[in-house]
């Protein structure tokens, strides 16, 4: 099982938006996102995230 820390930039192994993590909540990991302007917030088993690659043109577009 993955351990992720507050503020890393993950997203679901099956696909999804990018998601900011952040916190735990009963074993699970606290996401962010935005749905549009929407904010959005869910929880999710570790072992169905992935950490995002660093390099992705999508999380300079999610940056600005």
């Amino acid at each position: 099982m993955e351990n992720f820390v507050t503020g890393e930039l993950v997203r679901l192994k099956s696909g999804g938006p990018l998601m900011t993590t952040a916190g735990d909540n009963y074993g699970e990991i606290i996401c962010k996102w935005f749905d549009g302007n929407k904010p959005m917030r869910e929880s999710f088993p570790p072992e169905s995230l992935e950490r995002a690659e660093k390099d992705s043109d999508e999380i300079f577009a999610v940056a600005i």
